[in-house]
């Protein structure tokens, strides 16, 4: 008997137009495709390439029963896949090209049945819709903008090239394998012009189309049907269960009256957002230890029989990776997979995902690494839509394939690819992604190309604004002069999940045995933090012992086990002086884990001279409950018990730059100092001596610290007012991203192995001269007193001696 071969059809509304045909086989392979105008070549081609007809799916309204308006299944499809920009087209008879549809009539032609749900699975059409099969099928946040010509060709180009990645990566299909597929992603790499993805656009949607005949054919549970036989039905994916991206700024309904398109477009029969953004999506690179930041999911390192070694050799591990591993991940099917007893908000997810066996410098070695890469962003995005509090999920990775993924030798290479593939998936998915580095020589190569890359194509923080690029190179320059000084308040905790002050409140006021009455009357808003603080106090009782009680009890409130971007972030530029208002250590434990001289915390009247590095906790800290700063009582007596500390402050203010990060302006502590330094630097000038990142812009709050310091306002366009903060929080981590590149200026990968072949050609030069001088070094020069300054610099170029 012969073999079944499944139909797609990308349906244009009317014979002059092009339409795209497919054939896949039974194994879901693509046999054939091609692009075809009237019905009769339409016919020609599917009995020439399918002796034995199984599913034919038509992206075209197959049956229409209405006379207005639009079809049931049209408006469940808008209710499920609207807000993704993938609403349908409404088709009824008034539409001449619908009485009868173009669509029944080729099945009629073809003997072809038209009862989707019938259990036939030979020789029966059904209607498709790749925008919402897409959405479903790819896990995506917005429909693809490969067909938004308005948007302008180089949008247009990529999203056609993200839709071939997306289609490459079904297995089934086998497209590397297949010649009309191979001329398809040549045609569209080598376009110049919409043109050229115009002639190709119709039968990649043909191919997709053959795709779902496959899935549905298979009775696969990735479709289903909306609406029935009756009045008209589509087969799609079930409605998502992820949120779609956030837009950033306005965009018209994903749904559009049928008198808003005319029959001379000869519109495809989606409805999508003209103005509609990619998914927000960023990679970040920071310092620091992986297992200590607070994401929803990371990359964990294996092998493809799952093991785990090294640092990644966790408690209970092996036996959460024996109970995730399916057999697709040992063979290779699959590369990434969640790991079991991960599934909880206790902490983040790690997912399995394995390296190339034989490594990375093998054949086949580096698209092993892109896939796994992109296969963990795609698990880690389903796995942290399902938990994630932040507006972006946020995935984590170390500098995956470095190490014991073989490509050491070629880690500049490797870098390279881990990044782009990073930044292309987590637009894909619309997530985050957070590269964690902890080597030294590592960090320094990949901050030089993302400076590199930025104003180009690829820039690496599109989603500043103007002003706050001009910020945050000025800011850089502070930063590289050891002039900078972060001054972090409660916003700068809360991304590592630490509670805002009316949080912190609320549970301490769980914890005072307070009747509702009293707890009403305790939270009422135009009711101060600090007296509502010392309301608490007192509940608590009144000995020395109670007092220290209720600070233990604050501390246990901010005792968090893992620090978010922001704390990783200001401690990779690694200052040697930062101040803040928290009491946790999440800044001393990224500081840590970033490495180098010890940080000496001061939270008393303390200071110790000799400290090369130092954090001022104005406020006290967990370490040490009795310091904890909290209500109006403390606040009185600051002064005197440490007026010490802040005297540092203002020092600062005169001879360094401070960057006041995670401040609401709330703080009356702050606002005293503000007072203070204003009056104190009168004789130098007019210039702000500190830079405010502004989370809610209130240009009544900039008037406040006119004078002293410069405020930016890091609110992002269109976002709505209850999720504003969190944008806005993204966006200082945004900044902060490039303030950390920009500030980096060292270059000790030059001279390091497994850096050369990525290095630019005049970086190459030099290093090859600066080898050779090492080299023909006589043994006496190494004698010579100046020999040790030569040491140190070629130390700091990657030389290990």
């Amino acid at each position: 008997m012969q073999s079944l071969v499944h139909i797609g059809i990308d349906l244009a509304w009317g014979p002059r137009n092009r339409s795209g045909v497919a054939a896949v086989d039974e194994r879901g392979a693509l046999l054939a495709s091609a692009t075809v105008t009237t019905d009769d070549e339409i016919v020609a081609w599917v009995e020439r390439h399918a002796s034995r007809t199984g599913i034919v799916a038509m992206d075209a309204p197959l049956i229409v029963a209405n006379e207005s308006g639009s079809r049931r299944c049209e408006q469940e499809i808008h209710a499920a896949f609207g807000r993704f920009d993938a609403g349908a087209y409404p088709a009824n008879t008034s539409n001449p090209h619908f009485d009868p549809p173009r669509a029944l009539t080729l099945a009629q032609r073809m003997g072809l049945g038209i009862d989707a749900e019938s259990a036939q699975r030979e020789r029966v059409a059904i209607e498709v819709y790749p925008h919402p099969a897409m959405v479903g099928l790819f896990a995506l946040d917005r429909t693809l903008k490969y067909k938004r010509k308005k948007q302008g060709f180089a949008v247009q180009h990529a999203e056609t090239l993200r839709l071939l990645a997306l289609m490459e990566g079904i297995a089934a299909l086998r497209l590397q394998h297949a010649p009309s597929w191979l001329a398809i992603r040549a045609t569209v790499e080598a376009a110049t012009g919409p043109g050229a993805l115009g002639r190709v656009e119709d039968e990649i949607d043909g191919i997709f189309c053959a795709h779902l005949a496959w899935l549905w054919a298979q009775g696969s549970d990735a479709l289903q049907v909306y609406g029935d036989v009756r009045e008209g039905y589509i087969v799609a994916p079930p409605p998502p269960t992820w949120a779609p991206a956030r837009r950033t700024r306005s965009a018209a309904d994903a749904s559009v009256d049928s008198s808003e398109a005319t029959i001379a477009d000869e519109p495809s029969l989606e409805t999508v957002a003209e103005d509609a953004p990619h998914p927000a999506s960023h990679v970040f690179v920071t310092r620091g230890d992986l297992l200590h930041l607070a994401c929803d999911a990371w990359l964990l390192p294996s092998d493809q029989r799952g093991e785990v070694t090294g640092r990644w050799d966790l408690e209970d591990i092996h036996d959460r990776v024996r109970r995730s591993v399916p057999d697709e991940f040992v063979e290779g099917r699959r590369l990434a997979v969640p790991l079991a007893g991960g599934e909880t908000h206790e902490g983040p997810t790690p997912i399995l995902t394995a390296v190339p066996l034989r490594g990375v410098e093998a054949p086949g070695g580096m698209q092993h690494l892109i896939r796994a890469v992109r296969d963990f962003v795609a698990v880690g995005a389903a796995v942290a839509r399902a938990r994630s509090t932040r507006v972006v999920p946020l995935l984590a990775m170390p500098s995956f394939g470095t190490g014991a993924g073989g490509g050491a030798r070629v880690r500049g290479e490797v870098l390279a690819v881990l990044l782009r593939t990073a930044r292309s998936a987590a637009a894909e998915h619309g997530v985050d992604v957070a590269i964690v580095i902890q080597d030294a020589a590592t960090f320094a190569h990949v901050q030089h190309g993302r400076r590199s890359a930025a104003g180009g194509e690829h820039d690496p923080w599109l989603e500043l604004t103007a002003e706050q690029r001009v910020e945050v190179e000025r800011l850089a320059r502070f930063a590289r002069a050891g002039r900078l000084v972060p001054f972090m308040g409660a916003g700068v905790s809360v991304s590592g999940g630490g509670p805002t002050w009316r949080a912190l409140i609320e549970r301490l006021a769980d914890r005072a045995a307070l009747t509702d009455h009293e707890r009403d009357s305790l939270l009422r808003a135009d009711r101060s933090p600090l007296d509502q603080a010392s309301i608490l106090e007192s509940r608590f009782g009144a000995s020395d012992e109670d007092r220290i009680a209720f600070r233990e009890a604050i501390a246990s409130q901010v005792a968090l086990a893992r620090y978010g971007l922001a704390p990783a972030l200001l401690a990779t530029l690694a200052p040697s002086q930062a101040i803040t208002l928290n009491y946790d250590r999440l800044f001393e434990q990224a500081a840590e884990d970033v490495g180098g001289d010890r940080l000496a915390v001061i939270a008393d009247r303390e200071v110790d001279p000799d400290a090369r590095r130092w954090l001022l906790k104005l406020h006290g800290t967990i370490e040490d409950p009795a310091t904890i700063v909290l209500t109006r009582g403390d606040y009185l007596g600051f002064a005197a018990s440490r007026g010490a500390l802040s005297s540092i402050v203002k020092a600062h203010l005169i001879t360094h730059h401070l960057l006041f990060v995670g401040f609401g302006f709330g703080d009356d502590h702050f606002h005293e100092i503000v007072h203070d330094v204003r009056r104190a630097v009168r004789h130098v000038g007019e210039h702000p001596s500190a830079t405010a990142l502004q989370v809610r812009w209130d240009p009544l709050d900039a008037a406040l610290l006119q004078g002293t310091a410069r405020a930016v306002p890091m609110d992002v366009e269109g976002a709505d007012f209850a999720s504003a903060t969190g944008w806005a929080g993204r966006q200082v981590e945004i900044l902060l991203d490039a303030l950390v590149a920009l500030s980096a200026d060292s270059h000790d990968y030059l001279l390091r192995e497994g850096f050369d072949s990525a290095l630019t050609p005049d970086d190459k030069v030099l290093r090859e001269h600066v080898l050779t001088f090492v080299e023909g070094l006589p043994q006496q020069a190494r004698g010579s007193t100046a020999w040790g300054v030569v040491q140190r610099a070629l130390a700091a170029l990657g030389h290990e001696a």
